[in-house]
């Protein structure tokens, strides 16, 4: 007996690894750690062999003393794109979210690539994994037909905008991508820029070590400090002060429109301009205020951070029937 996907969208950013499926969603950090072979046994853990190694994910791997690693690390696009640490996560994140023993098939994967990285990448990726098949646990996955957009093509299917001149600003971990699309669904322009959340992230942590310099805190433990509030961080040598949490926030969110600016003069000729990704959630707050300028500027309302891979799996069960006509001006 086999589990079939008709259709799945992965978004695997910098950040988190979002995926998509006709009856269910996953959201996890996009990190891992390598088991040494002799802990391989652990009863405690939940590891994930794949290609000879053992690896832990996500929330487990954060949480553990081994080293944690990134599938995107500080390569440059087209090597993090060819490593095995990048086709081992898609994989096992796969197997994760299948939560099955049984073998798997999907037969249409839609994954998505920062824009200025698509043009360069996006060939190669299809390859890696169209028509592979990967043993996960003694777990077969089947990859049968793959598709890469830009990342922030997703969305704009999701937010259904035919019509309209939209400027898409999608902030991820480390990348936002500006997308420029017409109203008859043309990409004209996109590109990207390298002020995504992970700045704020280290600022944050710079701010929480200065408080405390003993404290073990990682760069991976910010999100979750942010997603429950910065008053359920308990034991630090010196009180946070909200104020200057907020004041960082400020300074990082100022930068996002300015790449924009420069390259269009004036944001109020577009219809909408849409704010989303996992940033947008972080930012909120701060986009609010940017709007109280432009009222053209809106932030995804329904889980600002899925709404690529939604837009993914849209395309992906699209694809038999030809039905999405997005395509790129060159």
């Amino acid at each position: 007996m086999k589990v079939k996907y008709k259709a799945l969208g992965i978004d695997l950013g910098n950040g988190f690894i979002k995926i998509v499926s006709q009856d269910k969603t996953l959201v996890e950090q996009a990190v891992f750690s390598y088991m040494p072979k002799a802990d391989y046994s652990l009863k405690e853990v939940v590891s994930y062999n794949i290609n000879g190694s053992n690896i832990l994910l996500g929330q487990q791997a954060i949480d553990g003393t081994l080293e944690l690693l990134s599938a995107i690390g500080n390569v440059d696009a087209i090597s993090r794109y060819n490593s095995i640490d990048y086709f081992n996560l898609m994989y096992a994140f796969i197997y994760k979210f299948a939560n099955t023993t049984e073998d798997i098939t999907i037969d249409n994967l839609v994954i998505g690539l920062p824009n200025n990285h698509f043009k360069q990448c996006s060939v190669e990726l299809k390859k890696m994994f169209e028509n592979k098949k990967v043993i996960i646990n003694d777990t077969v996955i089947h990859i049968k037909k793959v598709e890469v957009l830009p990342q922030p093509l997703g969305t704009y299917l999701v937010e259904e905008l035919p019509g309209k001149e939209v400027l898409l600003i999608d902030l991820g971990q480390g990348t936002v991508d500006y997308t420029k699309v017409s109203p008859d669904g043309i990409i004209v322009d996109m590109f990207s820029t390298e002020d995504g959340v992970k700045k704020l992230h280290l600022d944050l942590l710079k701010y929480l070590a200065d408080l405390d310099a003993s404290s073990d805190l990682k760069l991976e433990d910010i999100p979750k400090i942010i997603q429950n509030g910065f008053s359920s961080l308990k034991g630090l040598k010196k009180e946070i002060n909200e104020l200057t949490v907020n004041e960082l926030k400020t300074e990082n969110a100022k930068r996002l429109l300015s790449p924009a600016i420069q390259r269009y003069n004036y944001l109020n000729n577009f219809d909408e301009i849409i704010i989303f990704g996992g940033g947008a959630e972080v930012y909120k707050e701060q986009i609010k205020d940017l709007s109280k300028e432009l009222d053209n500027i809106r932030v995804v309302e329904d889980d600002a951070q899925l709404s690529n891979a939604k837009g993914f799996f849209i395309f992906a069960n699209n694809l038999a029937d030809q039905s999405v006509t997005l395509v790129e001006n060159e």
